[in-house]
């Protein structure tokens, strides 16, 4: 059977004239959708967001530099079931050993829902960031340990040392981090 058969049979009626009458209405409709689709993600996230910095290759250095010690430094991802929970329990510990000390969350996942990640997020932490670059390349910047688990945890201590794991620290980490302050 030849692709022209079916238009054969009603007279008038060619592959030719149904391109004419049915293309341009194909061509319309693919494009509305396309154009509904880019509007619809354009308003989802504002382009630019004041409380979320960027974490490239460099900042990783300057955060031990900078900020104030002791801190908590959360690695933390978007489709990790445990990470919101493991963020409000570091929260809450910290409120009670150290409430000067930040807490500073760094989503890996970039900025797949900054939506979401504010959310979640920002009633914890005193600092957002995301990460901007290959994943791999800044974790390596981190520790060269860190195999993209999260919750992960860096907790930077008074005298200069980092705590480093994965998952949230126990009582005992908690208690050394808070005595070194």
């Amino acid at each position: 059977m030849s692709l022209s058969q079916p238009f054969a049979k009603e007279p008038g009626f060619t592959r030719r004239s149904w391109m004419r009458r049915t293309g341009p209405a194909l061509v319309a409709g693919f494009f509305a959708g396309f154009q509904r689709s880019e509007a619809k993600a354009a308003t989802a996230v504002p382009a630019v967001d004041s409380r979320m910095d960027s974490f490239d290759q460099r900042t990783w250095p300057l955060l031990l530099a900078q900020l104030p010690r002791p801190a908590i430094v959360l690695f933390s991802s978007l489709h990790c079931p445990t990470c919101p929970e493991a963020a409000r329990r570091a929260f809450e510990t910290r409120n009670r050993l150290h409430p000067q000390a930040p807490l500073v969350v760094v989503l890996t996942d970039g900025e797949d829902d900054l939506t979401r990640s504010r959310t979640t997020y920002q009633t914890v932490a005193t600092r957002l960031m995301v990460f901007d670059g290959l994943p791999a390349v800044l974790r390596r910047e981190v520790s060269s340990r860190w195999r993209g688990e999260t919750p992960w945890f860096a907790l930077l201590n008074r005298d200069g040392s980092v705590l480093m794991q994965a998952g949230l620290p126990g009582p005992s980490q908690w208690e050394a981090w808070a005595r070194n302050r």
